[in-house]
């Protein structure tokens, strides 16, 4: 489970949702990064199959995608927020929670 989403600069393309886990409430999506690795992440709503998503700090403001909380721009709703940076998503993380930028 990659909480992190720390492999920056590099497109992934999501290959599974709705996956369980009897350990949380929040559905998982499998995703492939282009270098081959294969990850699980918290699916957000309204993200599908053959979704591409992408983590960095030049990543746009898209379902799925991952970027440094200071480019976020003010009233963008976010999930899976970390407290401290790389010590991975601590907040929002059931399904159905969000935050909102203010």
């Amino acid at each position: 489970m990659d909480f992190k989403r720390s492999l920056f600069h590099h497109p992934a393309l999501v290959k599974k949702i709705d996956l369980y886990d009897p350990n949380r409430t929040s559905k998982l999506a499998l995703v492939l990064y282009r270098n081959g690795l294969l990850s699980y992440i918290l699916a957000p709503n309204k993200l599908a199959v053959g979704d591409q998503i992408y983590a960095g700090p030049n990543a746009a403001i898209s379902i799925g995608n991952a970027l440094p909380i200071g480019l976020i721009p003010t009233g963008t709703i976010v999930y899976n927020v970390e407290l401290k940076p790389g010590r991975g998503g601590q907040l929002r993380r059931a399904a159905g929670t969000y935050a909102k930028i203010l």
